[in-house]
C-alpha cells in the first residue's frame, strides 16, 4: 500500500512539471542548464561537469586573490601579492631595476641597463638609464652633443653653435661659452624656455667692454648641462638674441610686414642710416660692436627720438 502511495505522489509531480514546462528552461532560460544545487550554469560560473561535484563554484581568483591593477599590476606567485615588477624589463628607464618586494628602483651601474633598446647607460646620480649623459657624451655621441635633458644624442657637432644662437648643451657652444636659458621680455612674443650660448665670466666681477653687448654680469646661473656658472649675458629683460644678431640689418619702416626685423627688433635708425634693425637697450653696454663695410663701430644707447621715452641702440 505504501509503495502505491509513493508512486502516486511521484506521478502527480511529474504531471505538474509536464503541465508547467521544464523547470530548467523556465528558471534559467533556453540552452542554460540547471545544476543540482538549484543554480543556473552561466559563463561566470565554473560548473564543470553537470554533476554538482566539487568543481562547481566561482572561477579561480588566482594566487593574488584577484586581478592586479594600476601601479601594482603584476602578480607575484611566490608571495601571492600584487607588485610593480617581476623583472627589470617590467620597469621604466627612470627606475630600471626590479628590486626587493617587486618595486622598481634606480640603477647603480651600466649592467642594470643591459637589454634596453635606447637607454644603455646608467646615470648613477639620478639612477636612470639614459641614452647619453654629459660625462659619456664623447663615447656615445661621437662628435655630436648630448642633450642632457632628453638623454639623447643630437645632430649638432660639439663647439659649432655661435654666441647667442640656440643650444641644447654647453658642449655645443664655444669652449668659453655656456648654454643657458634666458628670460623672455614681456610683450615681444618670444618663446620661453629656450637656451642660448652666452660667454662665461669665470671669476670676473665685471664684463669686459669688448664683449658688448654681453655686458650683464649674471652669477650662479644653472646651465643646460647642469653646471653653475657666472655669465655675461645680453640685456635679457629688454631684448632677445634674435634682435641682437639682427642688428644693423635692413628693414622697412614704411612696410614693416614686407621687410621686418627679427623678433624683438625695431626698425629705426642706426648712426645716420634709416631703415635699419636695432633693439631696445638700457645701458651703453647693451649695444653691440659691429662692422659696417670695412669700418668697425660701437653702437650707443640713445632715445629713439627727442620726444620718445624708449631707448634704442644706435
Amino acid at each position: 500500500m505504501q509503495l502505491q502511495a509513493d508512486f502516486g505522489r511521484l506521478l502527480a509531480i511529474a504531471l505538474i512539471v509536464s503541465a508547467s514546462g521544464c523547470r530548467e528552461t523556465q528558471r534559467c532560460g533556453a540552452n542554460t542548464p540547471l545544476r543540482r544545487d538549484g543554480m543556473c550554469v552561466t559563463p561566470d560560473l565554473d560548473a564543470g561537469p553537470l554533476d554538482g561535484g566539487s568543481d562547481a563554484g566561482p572561477p579561480d581568483a588566482g594566487p593574488c586573490g584577484g586581478p592586479c591593477e594600476g601601479a601594482l599590476g603584476l602578480c607575484d606567485p611566490g608571495t601571492n601579492t600584487c607588485v610593480e615588477c617581476l623583472a627589470n624589463s617590467d620597469c621604466p628607464d627612470a627606475r630600471p631595476v626590479c628590486g626587493e618586494g617587486g618595486a622598481c628602483t634606480g640603477c647603480s651601474g651600466d649592467d642594470d641597463c643591459a637589454g634596453r633598446a635606447e637607454a644603455l647607460e646608467c646615470d648613477a646620480m639620478g639612477g636612470a638609464c639614459t641614452r647619453c649623459t654629459v660625462d659619456n657624451e664623447p663615447a656615445l655621441c661621437g662628435g655630436n652633443s648630448c642633450d642632457p635633458v632628453a638623454g639623447t644624442c643630437t645632430m649638432t657637432p660639439r663647439g659649432s653653435v655661435t654666441r647667442c644662437s640656440a643650444c641644447l648643451a654647453d658642449s655645443e657652444c664655444a669652449s668659453t661659452d655656456r648654454c643657458v636659458t634666458l628670460e623672455v621680455p614681456e610683450g615681444l612674443g618670444a618663446t620661453p624656455g629656450i637656451a642660448y650660448c652666452q660667454p662665461a665670466a669665470s671669476a670676473m666681477t665685471t664684463c669686459p667692454s669688448e664683449w658688448q653687448p654681453y655686458s650683464r654680469l649674471s652669477t650662479e646661473r644653472m646651465t643646460r648641462s647642469g653646471q653653475t656658472a657666472s655669465l655675461c649675458t645680453i640685456a635679457e629683460t629688454v631684448t632677445t638674441c634674435a634682435a641682437v644678431l639682427g642688428f644693423n640689418g635692413n628693414c622697412s619702416e614704411a612696410m614693416p610686414s614686407a621687410m621686418p626685423c627679427a623678433q624683438g627688433g625695431v626698425c629705426g635708425t642706426v648712426r645716420t642710416t634709416s631703415n635699419k634693425c636695432t633693439y631696445p637697450c638700457e645701458l651703453g653696454g647693451d649695444c653691440p660692436r659691429y662692422m659696417d663695410g670695412a669700418m668697425s663701430f660701437t653702437a650707443t644707447c640713445a632715445r629713439e627720438s627727442d620726444t620718445s621715452t624708449r631707448y634704442l641702440c644706435k
